[in-house]
This record gives structure tokens, C-alpha cells and sequence, in this order.
């Protein structure tokens, strides 16, 4: 299961990259909008999405805004996967960002998928 999810946080996160590159500024429904596009509904309703979107989103508390601010440069500290996962397709990437900001909106909420009743804060990532 590990290596399934790790390479699958890969593709969620050189999506993500992809999508930054565009746009400095990507929202979370943007984002599942261009996993859509490239995987299909099977990319949004893929067990592996929620866990990537909740390690971004991991420091929301007591359903107050919060900023998340992950560094793109290696270091030689262990990393949640999903921050592997970044810092990999970062690398593939050239390194056109320095860090990742995420920042979380509690109040406002977002369906992941259609079928399921499935929500995530609102988040919005910035290429910096």
C-alpha cells in the first residue's frame, strides 16, 4: 500500500506544480479541476487524494484560518509523504519554486467528488 500511495501522492503533487506554474495561485477547487482533467473522476474519488489534501491541510485547528508554508529544497529531515512527494516533483521541475504556502479557510468548506459526502476546507496554494 505504501508504494501505491507514495507514487500516487507524486502524480497529486506534479499536478499540483503544473497547475502553480500556470497560475501562481491555485484554489482547491481548481486544483481537483485539473485532476479531473488529467485523471479523470477516478483521480478525484482515488483513496490516496483525501490523505495527500489532508497532510497540506494538517494544521488547521479549531476551525481558525491557517497558513502552511512547505520549502522546496531537500533536507535531511523525514518528511510526511505528501512533502516527499512535493520536494520529488519539485526536483523533476526544475525547481521553479522556492515553497509552497497553503493556506486554509475552515469556514468555507469544499465536496470532494460527487458522490460522497466528503469535505475539505477551503484551500488555497501559492507557488513562491
Amino acid at each position: 500500500m505504501e508504494g501505491r500511495q507514495d507514487e500516487n501522492f507524486r502524480i497529486y503533487a506534479q499536478l499540483l506544480l503544473d497547475a502553480l506554474a500556470e497560475s501562481e495561485t491555485v484554489d482547491l477547487p481548481a486544483y481537483l479541476s485539473a485532476i479531473r482533467t488529467h485523471l479523470g473522476d477516478e483521480g478525484i474519488d482515488h483513496i490516496d487524494l483525501i490523505p495527500f489534501l489532508i497532510e497540506l491541510n494538517k494544521g488547521t485547528r479549531n476551525g481558525e484560518a491557517y497558513e502552511a508554508i512547505f520549502d522546496l529544497h531537500p533536507s535531511q529531515d523525514r518528511n510526511e509523504p505528501a512533502v516527499e512527494a512535493l520536494l520529488s516533483a519539485a526536483a523533476r521541475s526544475g525547481g521553479e519554486f522556492h515553497r509552497i504556502r497553503v493556506l486554509s479557510r475552515p469556514e468555507r468548506r469544499v465536496l470532494i467528488g460527487e458522490e460522497e459526502d466528503v469535505y475539505l476546507s477551503y484551500l488555497t496554494f501559492i507557488g513562491e
